[in-house]
């Protein structure tokens, strides 16, 4: 017959228990408005039963772990996404700035076209091939010619100015992707040392997600986690156990995290183009 002490004991678990998930819910309700911030769950199970004699009795319940509720599916495919808006949303950007330099505001009545330079400097030219000899037409000929050459000259001024941005913001690039990721590889290690006690750093899980959404709009990103193992050898059997986890980080296919190490990207200048700069 059950003892009236182990009963007190069962329901003391439970109390246990789901004092531990008011905890949790309060967490989540407190970090509502954090950003990046992913709701946890506490997870339990039943206590391993104690058999005597001929009954079998329950220890009760017990917390196995607080976890993130994630998918990592959708993770994925938001910085996939993310990535790819970015890169048309920045093409969209510098084409249109060039379409605007050659072609004029499209969206207004602007008429500065380089096609209307050339059709002035050639109407008067087919005017002056009519009529040599007429010296206002000569002169006209010749200030369109100088019109039309003064505007080449802006618009390509402009192009190098607008070149000129492109690889500021390269560079900036450069610089923030390196900055995040030596954050990431400061989570790692902080990561790695709370659950090496057997406890889920879901926080800090939810900051290191927070920065790879954010490198995602700089390139395309992929991630990769797996536990090291290392062998125990015990006489003649060999047991492999696990160790700290390795969290990678790739960027457009290349490693810029391996654990704790940076593979940190440069900001360069390209041998074949003059004020083309790229990063690598």
């Amino acid at each position: 017959m059950p003892s009236t002490f182990g009963s007190m004991e069962i329901s003391k678990t439970g109390m246990m228990v789901y004092n531990a998930a008011i905890q949790t819910t309060a967490h989540n309700i407190a970090n509502i408005e954090t950003k990046g911030y992913s709701r946890q769950s506490t997870n339990y199970e039943a206590l391993v039963a104690n058999k005597s004699s001929a009954t079998v009795q329950g220890f009760g319940v017990g917390v196995t772990d607080v976890t993130r509720q994630r998918n990592e599916y959708y993770d994925n495919k938001y910085i996939k996404t993310q990535a790819t808006y970015t890169k048309y949303n920045t093409d969209t950007y510098y084409l249109n700035s060039l379409q605007d330099l050659v072609c004029g505001n499209v969206t207004s009545d602007d008429k500065s076209r380089i096609m209307d330079a050339f059709d002035d400097f050639y109407s008067s030219l087919s005017n002056m091939v009519g009529n040599p000899n007429n010296s206002t037409i000569r002169t006209e000929a010749s200030t369109r010619a100088q019109t039309m050459a003064e505007y080449i000259q802006n618009v390509g001024e402009s192009m190098r100015q607008l070149q000129d941005e492109a690889n500021t913001e390269i560079k900036t690039t450069v610089d923030q992707i390196n900055a995040i990721a030596e954050k990431i590889v400061s989570l790692n290690r902080q990561i790695n040392v709370v659950e090496a006690y057997g406890t889920n750093a879901n926080d800090l899980r939810d900051q290191r997600s927070l920065l790879i959404d954010e490198l995602s709009q700089y390139a395309t990103v992929e991630t990769l986690e797996k536990k090291g193992t290392i062998e125990k050898r015990s006489g003649r059997q060999t047991d492999e156990l696990e160790v700290d986890t390795q969290f990678y980080v790739y960027l457009n296919g290349n490693t810029l995290v391996d654990g704790d190490k940076i593979n940190r990207i440069q900001y360069t200048q390209k041998e074949t183009y003059t004020n083309v700069c790229d990063m690598k």
